[in-house]
């Protein structure tokens, strides 16, 4: 499923020129893409990201 999700995605835009993921296709699922979008977008706005790179969100998911 996570494998087919990102081939499922496109970025359309809003009124102000912000893209944000949509299908291609209504019956297309992206739930997973999506998920994992907003999963690197909170380690990357932690502040534990400061300190750590990424790979240390996906060991230990929890923030101080």
């Amino acid at each position: 499923m996570l494998g087919r999700c990102p081939g499922n995605v496109v970025g359309r835009p809003d009124r102000r020129g912000n893209l944000y993921p949509a299908k291609q296709r209504p019956e297309r699922k992206i739930g997973a893409a999506v998920a994992l979008m907003m999963a690197i977008g909170r380690a990357q706005a932690s502040e534990a990201a400061a300190r750590l790179d990424i790979t240390a969100f996906f060991t230990d998911p929890l923030f101080d």
